[in-house]
């Protein structure tokens, strides 16, 4: 699982089929992370596998993922948030 790489430091590139709702991918994600994480063809990927050959840029990309994990911990309430909401919606 994404989240599970982005805490072990694992690039983890964007399946063009997974995710489509954009839970993870999405809206939230920083958009520099987003695009390079969602390379558009099978060349694409190939080249941002070069790219993370010098170790300054997986280290940006790491970095960037994992700040993405801290702040998405934060914002989903420890991953618990949705459960609450419907909850919520349940009891009225």
């Amino acid at each position: 699982k994404p989240w599970e790489c982005f805490k072990a430091g694992t690039i983890c590139f964007r399946h063009p089929r997974y995710d489509s709702q954009d839970h993870i991918y999405g809206e939230h994600m920083p958009e520099e992370l987003r695009r390079f994480l969602s390379p558009p063809t099978q060349l694409g990927l190939k080249d941002r596998l070069i790219e993370l050959e010098d170790p300054a840029t997986w280290y940006k990309y790491a970095s960037m993922q994992r700040g993405y994990l801290r702040e998405s911990y934060i914002r989903l309430q420890e991953g618990s948030k949705a459960i609450r909401d419907i909850l919520q919606c349940t009891s009225s």
